[in-house]
């Protein structure tokens, strides 16, 4: 990585802070020798890094305008309602969990660096979940902790003074992975799919839905493997599940028997080696159109209906076509006159219209949905309401 590239990444990474003089003598004393050496100072190299951003920006700019979209996708009515108002719930690289008014997050043409407080890392995951008087939120390791919505951390200043772990019992690399509304917890089944491909669904009235900040075991898991969603819903539903290596299951929930807590589960679908595993999961009912992106930015939208149910643990269906080095990075079920949330490894973000992602069938690989910098990954995608320009 060039001089001005390692600059740059600075900027983006860590406070401005780190990129005065006598910071950046001490913090990056390696980078600060080379600079002065390459441009007779620091602050030419300043300089020259905020030139070479800006032309990187125009380049992006100009090449990540909105996909020229079907007449039937043209005529899709963007109608921005209250629920562009709700807060969307978003989670960290190092563990912070907050909320965000959904008028925070823009649409826009490009990608954008939200500002991110020092310590609390990149953006990984965002969800929108309606406006709930009170959360469940969920743990890497299993444990779930009931939220009064005026103690999750906002994001406007709040998350400098109180970070997640000051309002609930997390042990050390405990992090929140997932969330439901309080009142998800009121009847039903309570399906959580993991990373491995295990599957565990529980009734409802096993768990606790009072407010508890102490953590309870909501399930267990095997060593090394993490919860990639928490679902709740009835028991005449679905389970759509997909994978790293770009496969699809979608069975009947009923295939996931009631088991209790102290369980770990079944299979829900073959993984294809080491590079494989399950990046998402949601129930059917409902749901009319799902979105995908891959790590390298390529993305679509596909007719739910193109995925038909099978039985439970087998290889499943395909997803898109991968390029060589590809991997599935996310998948979402969504709606056409909604918009979509990117994410990157590098903390950037692009909301858009769901139109923006073309509608495809299932063999197709999809368009470019980013342009991305470098060896820059999407880590993840977002549905959310429609939202203001």
């Amino acid at each position: 990585m060039s001089i001005l590239d390692r600059i740059i990444a600075i900027a983006r990474q860590e406070s401005a802070q780190a990129l005065l003089e006598t910071s950046a003598a001490t913090l990056h004393g390696d980078l600060y020798e080379e600079a002065v050496e390459e441009f007779g100072g620091w602050d030419g190299a300043l300089a020259a890094a905020l030139e070479k951003a800006l032309e990187d920006n125009d380049q992006v700019t100009k090449s990540a305008r909105r996909k020229t979209t079907s007449p039937e996708e043209e005529e899709v009515e963007r109608v921005v309602t209250e629920a562009a108002r709700e807060p969307i719930f978003a989670m960290s690289t190092e563990g912070a969990f907050f909320k965000v008014p959904g008028g925070d997050l823009p649409v826009t043409e490009v990608p954008s660096i939200p500002a991110m407080p020092q310590g609390a890392g990149r953006l990984w995951r965002l969800v929108h979940q309606g406006e709930p008087s009170g959360v469940i939120v969920f743990s890497n390791e299993g444990r779930y902790f009931g939220l009064d919505m005026r103690m999750v951390p906002n994001w406007d200043g709040d998350l400098m003074d109180r970070r997640v772990q000051d309002v609930i019992k997390l042990d050390a690399g405990e992090r929140v992975v997932d969330l439901l509304p309080r009142n998800a917890l009121y009847g039903g089944r309570l399906i959580h799919v993991t990373r491995g491909a295990k599957g565990k669904a529980s009734d409802v009235s096993d768990m606790s839905y009072t407010l508890d900040r102490q953590g309870r075991d909501a399930f267990f898991l095997n060593d090394g493997d993490e919860p990639v969603a928490v679902l709740a819903g009835p028991e005449k539903t679905s389970v759509f599940c997909a994978s790293a290596m770009g496969k699809a299951i979608h069975f009947d929930a009923e295939d996931l028997r009631t088991m209790g807590l102290q369980a770990v589960g079944v299979n829900v679908m073959k993984l294809d080696g080491e590079r494989d595993a399950v990046v998402a999961a949601f129930l059917g009912h409902n749901v009319d159109q799902v979105a995908l992106i891959t790590e390298q930015g390529m993305g679509k939208r596909v007719d739910f209906d193109e995925f038909r149910q099978q039985g439970r643990a087998g290889a499943g269906l395909q997803l898109l076509r991968l390029d060589r080095g590809d991997r599935v990075a996310d998948v979402v079920a969504c709606q056409p006159g909604g918009d979509l949330a990117v994410l990157t490894d590098r903390g950037r973000l692009h909301r858009m219209p769901a139109t923006s992602f073309r509608k495809m069938g299932r063999p197709a690989k999809g368009d470019r949905q980013i342009e991305l910098i470098d060896d820059e990954k999407v880590v993840g995608l977002a549905a959310l309401p429609c939202g203001k320009v």
